[in-house]
C-alpha cells in the first residue's frame, strides 16, 4: 500500500532533530542548541567549541536519543576522555533523557548502552582503556550500518589515533560525526577540526546564554562597560550588583559566574577566553602545566581512596597559607589550608593525620619556617609519637638529586613542577578547586643560560600575576615529589626513616 502524504510529512518531522527533541522526547531547547541539532541534521562532521556551562552534554545527548529513534537499524559510538565521563556526565543524560521521554523512544536502556534491536544500538565507550570500562577505543573499529552516528563529547580530550579511527568510519551513507567541547588548546585534533573546511563549526560563547542576554550583555562592548562600571564601585556594592542579575534560566552559565571570572582573571587570562567566551587561547610556551591537561586531570576527578603522600607547604609570611596536600597513586585526596598556625600545631596536625595510618612519605618544604615543622616531624618519629615513615626535607632552591637530573633542571624546584607535568600526562586526577585553575596554568618556565629549566620564584610570581603566593601548586608539588621519590625507592639524601635498605630494594636489590 502507497504511503500518503500526511505519512511522508510525519516520518519527515520524524527526522527533524529539534522536532524529535522538544516534540516526540518534550525537552526544552535553547536556539543555540537547536543550531547545533540543526547543524548535524544538514552536515556529515560537526564540530562544536562551546564555553562553559551551556549544556552541551546535554544537547549531545539528546541528538544520540533522536538518531537512535529516528533511522532504522543506526548505529551510534559515544566517547569521552575516560570512562567516568562517558558513565556520569554524557550517558547519565542519555537515560535521563530516555526516562523522562514525552512518548516512548523503545529498547532496554542499560548503564552505557541502549539497546533496541541486534543491529541497532548506542553504546558509551573510553577511548583509553582503563579500569572500570569494558570497552575503549577499538569500540570505533568495524562498526557498518546504513545510519551512524559518531559523538566525541569534551572533544578536547580525545587522543588522536581515536579522531582517525573515528574519521575512517565516515566513509558510506548515512554517517554523522558530533565534536563537541571546550577550547582549550591550539594544535589538537580537535582545534584543528574547527579550521577544516570539511567540518561545519558551530562557536558557542557566554552571549548565547539567555540569562547573559536577560541582563543585555551580548556582545564585547557591552561586557567591557559592565566590567568598567563593576571596577569602579567598592568590593561589597560590586557583589550586591552582581547577585541582583536576573537568571532566566537556572542551568546555563549565568551572568554573575561570568563576570566574577572576568574580573578575577581578566578577559586575556586562557580559562576566561576557553571557558567565558568560547575561543581558543594563544598558546603560553612557557606554560608549565597547559590548561588542556589540567582540564583532563579535572574531568578525571579525584581518587575515593585513603592518602598515602602528604606534601605540605608551610606559611612564610603575610597572606601565605600552610597547605597540606594529600594524594594517593592515582590522584587528589584533599588539600587542607591553614592561616597564622605555628609550627607546632601543623607538625602536631600531620602527625595526627600519619597516626590516622596508611601515609609512606611525607614532603616537607623546609625552606624558612619549614624547618622548624620537619624538626618536629623527626623528633616525634624518634620519640615513636608517629611511625617511623618516610620524611622529605625539601628545598625547592636546592640542586636537582642526581648528575642526569643537574644537566635538565637548574634546581629542584624546576625537576619537581616537571614531575607533576609527567604524573597529570599519566592520569592523575584532581578535583575542581578554583585553586588548580588559578594557579597551575599561570606557572612559568624559563632556559637559564645552560639550557636548564627554571621556574620563576614565589616573588616573580606575585608580581607578574598580582596573585597571592600559589600554595596549594607548591603543595601538590611537594605531595607528588614524595610519591614519585618513596615509589622509586630511591635516596637522593632524604631522610627516609628506619627503613631496612635491602629489605626494602631501595637500592634496587
Amino acid at each position: 500500500m502507497a504511503i500518503t502524504g500526511t505519512e511522508k510529512a510525519a516520518v519527515k518531522r520524524f527526522k527533524d532533530p529539534v522536532y524529535h527533541i522538544t516534540k516526540v522526547q518534550g525537552a526544552k531547547l535553547q536556539p543555540y542548541q537547536e543550531s547545533v541539532s540543526m547543524a548535524l541534521a544538514n552536515h556529515s562532521k560537526v564540530v562544536v567549541t562551546s564555553c562553559h556551562g551551556l549544556g552541551k552534554t546535554f544537547t549531545a545527548a539528546r541528538i544520540v536519543l533522536w538518531f537512535g529513534s529516528a533511522f532504522n537499524k543506526s548505529k551510534i559510538i559515544t566517547t569521552a576522555p575516560n570512562f567516568r565521563q562517558v558513565r556520569a556526565l554524557l550517558w547519565s543524560e542519555i537515560r535521563t533523557g530516555f526516562q523522562t521521554s514525552k512518548h516512548e523512544l523503545g529498547g532496554d536502556m542499560l548503564t552505557t548502552e541502549w539497546r533496541l534491536d541486534t543491529d541497532w544500538f548506542a553504546m558509551g565507550v573510553a577511548s583509553k582503556h582503563e579500569a572500570g570500562s569494558d570497552t575503549h577505543g577499538s569500540g570505533f573499529q568495524g562498526v557498518h550500518a546504513p545510519h551512524v552516528l559518531i559523538v566525541f563529547d569534551e572533544a578536547q580530550g580525545i587522543p588522536p589515533d581515536i579522531w582517525k579511527q573515528a574519521e575512517g568510519m565516515l566513509t558510506s551513507g548515512n554517517v554523522r560525526m558530533l565534536a563537541i567541547g571546550n577550547p582549550l588548546r591550539r594544535g589538537t585534533p580537535f582545534h584543528q577540526a574547527t579550521l577544516d573546511p570539511y567540518w561545519f563549526h558551530v562557536k558557542l560563547s557566554c552571549f548565547d546564554s539567555p540569562n547573559m542576554i536577560a541582563n543585555k550583555l551580548t556582545n564585547m562592548a557591552e561586557l567591557r562597560e559592565e566590567l568598567a562600571k563593576l571596577s569602579a564601585t567598592k568590593i561589597q556594592d560590586r557583589i550586591s550588583a552582581m547577585e541582583k542579575y536576573k537568571v532566566v534560566d537556572k542551568n546555563i552559565v549565568s551572568a554573575q559566574w561570568v563576570l566574577e571570572a572576568c574580573l578575577k582573571k581578566g578577559l586575556t587570562h586562557p580559562l576566561v577566553l576557553s571557558k567565558v567566551l568560547g575561543e581558543f587561547p594563544e598558546t603560553d610556551e612557557n606554560s608549565m602545566i597547559p590548561i588542556d591537561l589540567l582540564e583532563n586531570a579535572i574531568n578525571k576527578g579525584p581518587s575515593a581512596l585513603p592518602p598515602k603522600y602528604i606534601g605540605v607547604d608551610v606559611a612564610r609570611m603575610g597572606g601565605d597559607s600552610t597547605v597540606l596536600c594529600l594524594i594517593n597513586d592515582e590522584g587528589l585526596c584533599g588539600i587542607q589550608i591553614y592561616n597564622k598556625k605555628e609550627n607546632t600545631e601543623v607538625a602536631g596536625i600531620i602527625s595526627e593525620i600519619i597516626n590516622r595510618g596508611g601515609i609512606e612519605a611525607v614532603a616537607v618544604d623546609a625552606t624558612g619556617l619549614g624547618s622548624g615543622v620537619i624538626d618536629i616531624l623527626k623528633e616525634n618519629r624518634k620519640q615513636n609519637f608517629i611511625p617511623d615513615i618516610t620524611l622529605m626535607e625539601v628545598h625547592f632552591g636546592a640542586g636537582a638529586k642526581t648528575d642526569k637530573d643537574k644537566m635538565r633542571f637548574a634546581n629542584l624546584k624546576a625537576q619537581i613542577f616537571s614531575d607533576v607535568r609527567e604524573t597529570l600526562e599519566a592520569g592523575f586526577g584532581l578535583d575542581n578547586s578554583d585553586c588548580w585553575e588559578e594557579q597551575l596554568p599561570d606557572i612559568r618556565y624559563f632556559l637559564d643560560s645552560k639550557g636548564r629549566l627554571m621556574i620563576e620564584s614565589k616573588d616573580d610570581y606575585k608580581a607578574r600575576t598580582g596573585k597571592e603566593s600559589p600554595d596549594e601548586a607548591d603543595s601538590l608539588g611537594l605531595a607528588i615529589h614524595a610519591k614519585l621519590h618513596y615509589n622509586k625507592r630511591q635516596n637522593f639524601g632524604y631522610d627516609l626513616g628506619g627503613m631496612n635498605l635491602e629489605k626494602t630494594s631501595l637500592w634496587g636489590k
